[in-house]
């Protein structure tokens, strides 16, 4: 869409705002204004290069202050200036003492269930409703429902719509709980009631709310396994 400035974020669930940078030629670069939560010991960098960047959370009066900065330099047409500058903070942030302190996750890069700690794991979402802020216990969730870059969680009630993609979120619930059955879709295993298998070795997963969910030939044994997994733990429990 070649657009002249863009607002950019630096901690995002798939890639960094750099990672977003590189991908674009460089000769196509806008005008960037960063939007940053880190503190002020990571944006000595921003500083140094001369870039201008907004502190979240951000006011009116300093997203106006930026915008009036950009026309300014739009008119001294200063854009290849900016992108040399914006070229050499890319580099610096690479071995940047900030970046190495936060580890690969500020890359961009979300833990993986097999490395990430369980008290890593999320049990509880925010979501909003209307004019006020809902949480939503994970395990309440009965299944969660893909949908570009958001998922739907349901409940036994209610659907909610989070803004996270699936395979992201996939990472970050605890794997003793919830299992991916579907490109689309991740189930809470207490709350499965039951596998239904059709005449064609199909499997649905039968939820406690009577929802259906359906289950992937290339996820059902793994669905199976997990299951079978969990009631020999419970035949062993005291």
């Amino acid at each position: 869409m070649r657009p002249e400035v863009v607002f950019l974020d630096i901690q995002m669930p798939e890639a960094d705002g750099f990672d977003v940078l590189r991908a674009v030629p460089e000769e196509f670069w806008p005008l960037v204004i960063f939007v940053t939560a880190y503190n002020e010991h990571a944006i000595r960098a921003f500083e140094v290069h001369a870039l201008d960047y907004v502190l979240k959370p951000f006011t009116r009066s300093r997203f106006r202050d930026t915008l009036e900065n950009v026309k300014i330099r739009m008119r001294e047409k200063k854009a290849s200036a900016f992108g040399a500058s914006l070229r050499r903070l890319i580099e610096d942030w690479e071995d940047s003492p900030d970046r190495r302190a936060t580890g690969t996750w500020m890359a961009g890069r979300t833990p993986a269930a097999s490395d990430a700690r369980p008290d890593a794991y999320l049990d509880r979402f925010l979501v909003g409703e209307k004019d006020s802020q809902k949480i939503v216990w994970a395990k309440n969730i009965e299944w969660i429902e893909g949908a570009d870059y958001y998922v739907h969680l349901h409940t036994r009630d209610k659907s909610y719509i989070y803004r996270e993609r699936l395979k992201n979120l996939e990472r970050r619930l605890p794997p003793q709980s919830f299992v991916r059955v579907h490109k689309s879709a991740i189930i809470n295993l207490h709350c499965l009631d039951k596998l239904i298998m059709d005449y064609r070795n199909r499997i649905t997963a039968l939820l406690l709310s009577g929802d259906r969910v359906k289950v992937s030939r290339s996820r059902k044994k793994d669905l199976i396994d997990r299951c079978r997994a969990r009631r020999g733990a419970n035949s062993n429990s005291p």
